[in-house]
């Protein structure tokens, strides 16, 4: 595969008209995120190590953990503030039953990436996270078992959300997420891949939205709801368009990795961020509008410095668009 820097032409019209970089939204952002991650994520590692502890687990979550759980803590918490709902409406605990979703879904797709894990095996390994959270089955399959880190973090989210008013859509929408998951194993061209990433991206928005937002009407919500489905599926594609070196270490296959050059792969991942921002723009909010924009600016930013390739050329860029 002939790696090349990504076609400028879509790459600048994402960056030019989909992003819209306020400095202090940025730090309103970023300082909301690295609160939640200095100090909700210690708070919810002790939490989680209590629970282990009164359900049997031996297991327990050290320091090392913290830089995921934070990640997703943090997420979590900067997600509430991309919707309309007032904020006094989100509960603390409401975060932190989302954070131990996500944070399985993050520790699970680390796992089945790491080595070499078979098609059969990470399917069965995903079907088995779905069974135990939604159905409380703790049966194995052919040999395959959880890990313990994973089974305490969906037993707990299992607990703080069974049973209430949003459980029937967020089971359903955690279905449609291992479904995404099957597709991705699977896939190998690029259109299939985008597909993956585009899905996997939406209903892992949509398994935090509904952990959050586990007591509200959904019905009423529904229009909230999809645009943050389409901002998960705008920040998983920005995923794999920077995440091509590592992804090829450990033989993945993405939209980017599969298609002839990256050049072409990454290409192809911001022609599709730029038509779904263009269903994005059409939402009524335009506070909403406004954060989620910014939200996917700090996330490109984010990826880009991790890249090791950031310019400064590029965050002027995104500061001076404008709607």
């Amino acid at each position: 595969m002939s790696v090349e820097s990504s076609h400028p032409s879509h790459q600048s019209f994402f960056l030019r008209n989909c992003l819209k970089f306020s400095f202090l939204e940025f730090i309103s952002i970023s300082f909301l995120g690295l609160k939640s991650f200095i100090y909700d994520a210690p708070r919810f590692v002790k939490k989680i190590n209590t629970f282990a502890n009164s359900a049997g687990h031996t297991y327990r979550f050290s320091k090392n953990d913290i830089y995921i759980i934070g990640s997703v803590h943090a997420i979590a918490t900067v997600l509430t503030k991309s919707t309309p709902f007032p904020q006094n409406s989100v509960q603390i605990s409401s975060v932190d039953n989302a954070c131990a979703v996500y944070s399985a879904i993050t520790m699970v797709d680390a796992w089945i990436d790491s080595g070499n894990k078979t098609l059969e095996y990470k399917k069965k390994y995903i079907q088995l996270v779905h069974d135990y959270l939604i159905f409380n089955s703790i049966e194995t399959a052919s040999g395959i078992s959880l890990l313990d880190s994973h089974k305490i973090l969906l037993l707990y989210a299992r607990e703080k959300l069974y049973g209430r008013q949003g459980w029937p859509v967020f089971s359903r929408d955690f279905s449609r997420l291992v479904s995404a998951g099957n597709k991705e194993f699977s896939s190998d061209n690029p259109q299939t891949c985008l597909r993956a990433a585009l899905l996997i991206g939406a209903y892992s928005a949509a398994a935090i939205y509904n952990s959050i937002f586990i007591d509200f009407q959904p019905a009423k919500n529904r229009k909230i709801k999809i645009d943050i489905m389409l901002l998960g599926s705008i920040m998983n594609i920005i995923d794999d368009i920077f995440d091509y070196s590592d992804d090829i270490k450990s033989h993945r296959k993405t939209f980017v990795t599969e298609s002839p050059t990256i050049y072409d792969g990454q290409d192809m991942g911001y022609r599709r961020c730029i038509s779904l921002w263009n269903q994005l723009a059409k939402m009524k909010f335009q506070k909403q509008k406004l954060a989620m924009q910014n939200t996917m600016a700090i996330w490109w930013l984010r990826n880009q410095f991790n890249s090791g390739d950031f310019k400064f050329s590029e965050l002027l860029q995104i500061s001076r668009s404008e709607k």
